[in-house]
């Protein structure tokens, strides 16, 4: 494997979300030429549906805890009028 493709693949965890996306156009571009590009674009790809992945579970977290606040105050509420 391409040495560029390593170092690329080593660090796509430490890449901003804009990074990222930069690093996505320039595969797609084929700036870095055929070996880097065919060598990390399913490490790209799998990073970026990760960082996805890891949003939409954020905010069902979020939901969720929200849900769960309501029903504390429902039941809070509920206490205190003896029911």
């Amino acid at each position: 494997m391409n040495t560029t493709s390593i170092q690329i693949i080593r660090d796509l965890p430490t890449y901003s979300d804009d990074e990222l996306q930069t690093l996505f156009g320039r595969l797609t571009l084929n700036m870095y030429g055929d070996d880097v590009s065919n060598e990390v674009a399913d490490a790209v790809v799998n990073e970026k549906k990760h960082r996805r992945d890891l949003k939409q579970m954020m905010e069902r977290l979020d939901e969720g805890l929200e849900l769960l606040s309501q029903a504390k105050d429902m039941i809070t509420k509920l206490t205190a009028k003896g029911v």
